[in-house]
């Protein structure tokens, strides 16, 4: 049986995560062109890193398997976000002087993401932490692994004196999860987004838990 451990990111890990993202959400739809998904996939993995204060890696015979980022919004500060916002511009500048056909589809993905994570200011208040990025490679589901992921940045939570947290999801996810771990979903909404070959009809989540 593979040894499991569970750890802080590395940069070392990049790569592996950066497959595990694409092959859970297949960015490529959205976009189709190799080479500028894979710099959608390291700009969103960035992103992720960026907004989070705690990072939590599952790495199994060597090899990173999934992935659980949080942030404990008191810990979160300029110094910190900063890591990573240089290389986040720098990816993006790059992407942007590509020769791209497809740049408009990419522009929808980043709506998509915006839409998704919209929080009124009033409501983003009462809450003191969120679940920024939580992936998990398809072997290893339903093994008690992502529980285990979510206890472990819960635990931390609590140990900070955290009252309560949030998470966004979509159907294109497993959200089942959230509502198993006593998340309770307090919006919903339908969303159409165009791809390369189509449209793409889901409903968004936002899911809380008291602590």
């Amino acid at each position: 049986m593979s040894k499991l451990i569970f750890r802080e990111f590395k940069m070392t890990d990049f790569k592996d995560l950066c497959n595990l993202i694409d092959s859970t959400w297949n960015l490529n739809r959205f976009i189709g062109n190799s080479e500028d998904t894979e710099l959608a996939t390291e700009i969103f993995l960035f992103t992720s890193l960026y907004s989070s204060t705690y990072t939590q890696v599952v790495e199994e015979d060597g090899k990173a398997v999934g992935l659980l980022f949080g942030r404990i919004d008191k810990e979160l500060n300029f110094v910190k976000k900063s890591k990573y916002g240089f290389i986040i511009i720098g990816k993006l500048i790059k992407f942007l002087f590509n020769r791209n056909e497809k740049l408009s589809l990419f522009y929808e993905l980043i709506k998509r993401a915006r839409d998704l994570t919209y929080i009124p200011r009033n409501l983003k208040k009462t809450f003191d932490g969120e679940v920024t990025l939580f992936v998990l490679d398809s072997s290893c589901r339903g093994k008690g692994i992502g529980k285990s992921l979510m206890n472990n940045f819960i635990n931390v939570c609590r140990d900070k004196k955290l009252n309560k947290i949030y998470v966004f999801t979509d159907t294109e996810c497993n959200y089942g999860f959230y509502e198993a771990y006593d998340f309770k979903r307090i919006r919903k909404r339908n969303n159409k987004y165009p791809m390369k070959d189509g449209e793409l009809n889901t409903e968004d989540y936002m899911y809380s838990l008291m602590l």
